[in-house]
């Protein structure tokens, strides 16, 4: 088994062409000379990741980005070396030096400066950059500690520089953006920070004018209808109640048609809304993370749902799929998708979240193999309940600031995912419709939903969005249950059905669990 390896001997593994994992800012990395064309070659092969999607270098500083920086105007190169809130890994402009499998199919290479002080030592200690990339199989949650990678790994590394994580929360590791367009030597540089999609296109690929209200009337369209079919299919399902219609218009621009049912057979309460709001100034809640689409106007489209069974073995579940454009007078318009959905039950079961996480899995396939296992970890991340350290059920799939690959493509995903969660979702309300509960499972299903109001009160950047963007407050809440209860100090006992849901409130590798199962029976 791999032990843990001194800096000198991990450099001298690094320039005898070895592989070694070291820890980074989230995850894991696996590295090697980015000039030693067998090192990347036996890397992408020990990773199993297809070699055209290439890898990002990390540095100790910008100096050592030199040879791969000649050609950039210095104005752009200062906007490299000027602070960023968070790790970031830059996409600029290849000027011949990036090896083939560093660069992959792209015509930039992905550049990342680490402040982590472990990472940045072994690249002094090296003399360069390193290739850094998540100590993972393709496809596979990405490694959090040194134990992962030796059971991933093996024997298959050459070196493993043991050492804590950095300081971001999220095991999300950064994405290899494609851009879309050409890029020649006078193109931009686009930032994309560690587990976040990138937010805009180059400016010759962005849309603008006549074809970006196509596109919005494109994504308009298709939401309606979904709205149209989600609540078909949740009213079948219920039998007894339907769901009945609220058209709003909003005074600044925009309106929607909001479509709620209560007291049903299954539905306790549930709704299904469809949006389309617009203004002169994008809220703060969309823009703090991105500062440079402050003061644009503004486009967003979306349909939210969330569905609060009346039984409590059924999971209450939340989902929603959305468009933006911000636009200014003079400038390509800026766009992006988001969306994914949701499962929280109180009573679990292990068949049910597995169910739930392959049909995400298979939404997601079509669109590369790293797609779902990103995007289930954001979605662990965003609806974590940080104030009580806990998820707010065994998550699904969250995306945001899509617009990677072209709009297409994107679009694609969206429906993709949005026409995929009645085949997660009915499955699990009909094999638990008819389970017998009584006032215990009721009372401990009103205390959890206690827990559903504080995420959405506190943490729901959703909730906030409509709220700054002056949407219908009524429709905006929907969201939260018709009943729920606090109680002070109060514990489940040791043993029993409520207690087993603990186990289930923190991330989990689902499919990985379920597969691992098989292979050893």
């Amino acid at each position: 088994m791999l032990q843990a390896s001194s800096l000198d001997t991990a450099v001298a593994a690094l320039r005898e062409g070895g592989v070694i994992a070291y820890p980074t800012e989230a995850v894991w990395g696996l590295g090697c000379d980015p000039d030693d064309t067998s090192a990347l070659t036996r890397l992408l092969r020990i990773k199993r990741r297809d070699p055209a999607k290439g890898v990002i270098l990390v540095a100790a500083d910008l100096d050592q980005f030199s040879p791969w920086l000649e050609g950039l105007p210095d104005e752009r190169r200062a906007v490299l070396a000027e602070p960023q809130p968070q790790p970031t890994t830059w996409l600029v402009p290849d000027n011949g030096r990036a090896a083939e499998l560093v660069r992959g199919e792209h015509d930039k290479v992905a550049l990342r400066v680490s402040d982590h002080p472990l990472v940045g030592e072994l690249c002094r200690a090296f003399g360069g950059p390193l290739v850094s990339t998540s100590a993972n199989r393709a496809g596979e949650p990405s490694a959090m500690s040194a134990e992962e990678v030796r059971r991933v790994f093996g024997d298959e590394l050459d070196a493993l520089l043991d050492g804590p994580l950095g300081a971001i929360p999220a095991p999300v590791p950064s994405a290899i953006w494609r851009p879309v367009g050409s890029c020649g030597p006078d193109a931009g540089l686009y930032p994309q920070a560690l587990g976040a999609s990138p937010i805009r296109l180059p400016q010759s690929a962005s849309r603008g004018g006549p074809v970006a209200q196509a596109h919005l009337d494109d994504v308009k369209t298709y939401l309606l209808d979904l709205q149209d079919r989600l609540c078909d299919g949740l009213a079948a399902e219920d039998g007894k109640a339907g769901f009945r219609e609220d058209s709003w218009r909003r005074e600044e621009g925009g309106g929607g048609r909001s479509r709620v049912i209560e007291n049903g057979a299954v539905f306790e309460k549930g709704g299904v809304n469809f949006s389309h709001v617009h203004g002169a100034t994008l809220p703060a809640s969309a823009s703090a993370a991105r500062p440079e689409l402050a003061g644009r106007s503004f486009h967003a489209v979306g349909v939210s749902w969330v569905l609060h069974p009346e039984n409590p073995h059924v999971p209450t579940s939340h989902g929603n799929v959305r468009f933006l454009i911000a636009e200014k007078e003079g400038e390509a318009p800026v766009w992006w998708f988001g969306g994914g959905y949701d499962l929280t039950p109180f009573y679990p079961v292990l068949d049910d979240v597995r169910h739930w996480h392959r049909v995400a899995r298979d939404a997601c396939a079509p669109f590369g193999e790293d797609v779902y296992p990103r995007y289930k970890a954001w979605c662990d991340d965003y609806f974590m309940l940080k104030h009580r350290d806990e998820t707010r059920g065994v998550g699904g799939l969250f995306f945001d600031d899509l617009n990677e690959g072209g709009f297409e493509r994107c679009f694609d995903f969206q429906r993709a995912v949005g026409d995929s969660f009645l085949d997660a979702y009915l499955p699990i309300v009909q094999r638990r419709r008819d389970t017998p509960w009584g006032q215990r499972e009721r009372d401990f299903q009103l205390y959890r939903r206690g827990r559903y109001v504080e995420f959405n009160l506190v943490w729901d950047r959703g909730t906030l969005f409509g709220l700054q963007s002056g949407g219908r407050t009524e429709s905006i809440l929907m969201s939260m249950p018709p009943l729920a209860r606090w109680e002070y100090g109060w514990e489940p006992e040791s043993g029993s059905p409520e207690a087993e849901l603990n186990d289930y409130l923190r991330p989990r590798d689902w499919l990985g669990e379920a597969e691992r199962e098989e292979q050893a029976q």
